[in-house]
């Protein structure tokens, strides 16, 4: 009797752990974010191969969610060819389910972003997006997608501040912040009874400390319903952290380096999660994907179309982000100036380490001018010139300040205008000035905000690589001159 007993609780004890387990379900949650197209046929394979490699490990596609945090089209001159339509054709190919645009989808235009919207196979997420009834239909604030018997609950965020994206009285949309679009949307997450809540947004952990607005901690502490939250924008690898009150976070880095692999398990019995786990996997040169034929084609085409020359300088060009004198930064004010009809201009220095020399073709052009940043022009009084002068000499981030081209100006380190003069003196002048830092300058330069405000600032239309290309047309050869470049930091 005492046998049977012994023998009974040890089949029992036996099944146990199998008991426990059976209670267990689990599903993998696979992040990329800021691809910035950068898809040369290797990296797309690289990245593909190990996307297939991570679904296989976490059960096959029934157990899996693959998941794009944004900044996606933009960043790489096949990107400006294909207007980011390359970077859709890869995720349909690999088979993305969710994508949360980021600030740089707007690069090439709200109407490009549209179609590149209903283009793309799987769901796109935004609740704080508001866009006058011109975004297709798929667009939704949140989506409910089965993944191995369990219900998964997934919102999405854009960047909080892409509204500055657009110039005034351009139609498009308008942006609510994060508190507010969560305020309006988590009823019906939590009507829809989802076992998982993941919230995919474009922005970062690090940004959170000096932002209590848009906050990664303050969703974590007012919606701990949440699980987990895929972040990104700033390029950093977060492969997982406890941002409080059970809250998971994980930011997959740039350029498709690799992917963050989530494991979420769900205890069934408890109806909870019971623990989350993450890792960032980097991309290994022996893995590879198959690619889709008709993207080679395009990948080969922008490569062919980057090779064509379209105009040579007399002697090597180089430029700098400083308040310095060189020939690039007297070439980009130049031109610009000559493309909005203006006498003088403010205007974004190239990037550092860039050197022409030669022949100069379109992939030189892209390298010179990545982004699709119009020209506008603005008509102050010298007064006003001397405002947005200074404020934007005193600026700490050279890459986000506007360098003077056309006149002398003399400033102490902090910015302070020591002298100003314009030639001819005149009472008026034209300026051209950058249209991607006039949508921010309500945060960044108030004075040129000012002005922005009241109508003064108008778009050519005209991008800074438009303006370069013609100039390079129609010069025979690009002589270096420093006539009209007199900034003394």
């Amino acid at each position: 009797m005492i046998k049977e007993i012994i023998q009974r609780w040890l089949a029992i004890a036996f099944f146990i752990p199998f008991y426990c387990l059976a209670s267990i379900q689990t599903i993998t949650v696979l992040q990329t974010s800021d691809l910035h197209c950068q898809l040369t046929i290797p990296a797309a394979e690289q990245l593909g191969g190990l996307i297939n490699r991570e679904i296989a490990h976490g059960g096959g596609r029934s157990k899996v969610i693959l998941i794009d945090s944004g900044d996606l089209l933009q960043g790489s001159f096949v990107a400006t060819v294909g207007k980011g339509r390359p970077a859709i054709d890869f995720l349909n190919h690999v088979g993305y389910d969710i994508w949360t645009p980021g600030n740089h989808d707007l690069d090439f235009g709200f109407d490009v972003l549209a179609d590149r919207i209903s283009q793309f196979k799987g769901v796109t997420l935004t609740a704080n997006l508001k866009a006058n009834g011109s975004l297709p239909q798929k667009v939704k604030p949140f989506t409910v997608l089965d993944r191995n018997g369990l219900k998964i609950a997934v919102i999405g965020l854009t960047f909080p501040t892409l509204w500055r994206n657009q110039m005034p009285g351009e139609p498009g949309f308008s942006l609510i912040d994060f508190k507010q679009a969560l305020e309006q949307i988590m009823p019906s997450v939590m009507q829809a009874k989802a076992d998982i809540i993941i919230l995919n947004v474009h922005y970062g952990l690090s940004m959170s400390y000096s932002n209590r607005d848009n906050s990664i901690f303050s969703i974590a502490g007012k919606y701990p319903q949440i699980n987990l939250i895929c972040g990104g924008h700033t390029h950093q690898i977060n492969p997982g952290k406890d941002v409080g009150y059970g809250v998971w976070y994980t930011e997959p880095g740039k350029y498709g380096q690799g992917i963050v692999s989530i494991r979420i398990d769900y205890d069934t019995d408890k109806h909870n999660v019971s623990e989350i786990t993450s890792k960032f996997i980097p991309v290994e040169q022996g893995l590879k994907a198959d690619y889709p034929p008709q993207l080679k084609e395009t990948i080969r085409n922008s490569q062919e179309q980057g090779k064509k020359v379209i105009g040579k300088v007399a002697v090597p060009f180089s430029g700098s982000s400083r308040g310095v004198s060189n020939p690039l930064q007297n070439l980009f004010g130049q031109t610009a100036a000559q493309a909005a009809g203006a006498s003088f201009a403010l205007i974004s220095p190239p990037r550092d380490g860039i050197t022409l020399q030669g022949n100069i073709t379109e992939k030189d052009l892209f390298e010179l001018a990545p982004y699709d940043d119009a020209i506008s022009v603005i008509e102050v009084t010298p007064e006003e010139l001397g405002r947005l002068v200074a404020e934007q000499l005193s600026w700490k981030t050279p890459q986000q300040r506007q360098l003077p081209w056309g006149f002398y100006v003399r400033s102490n380190k902090r910015g302070k205008i020591l002298r100003l003069e314009l030639p001819g003196n005149p009472d008026r002048c034209k300026v051209a000035v950058n249209s991607f830092i006039v949508t921010r300058g309500e945060k960044w330069f108030p004075e040129l905000a000012r002005l922005n405000a009241a109508g003064r600032v108008a778009n050519t239309g005209i991008t800074m690589r438009d303006a370069l290309r013609r100039k390079f047309k129609t010069t025979a050869i690009i002589e270096p001159d420093f006539t009209k470049w007199l900034i003394y930091p």
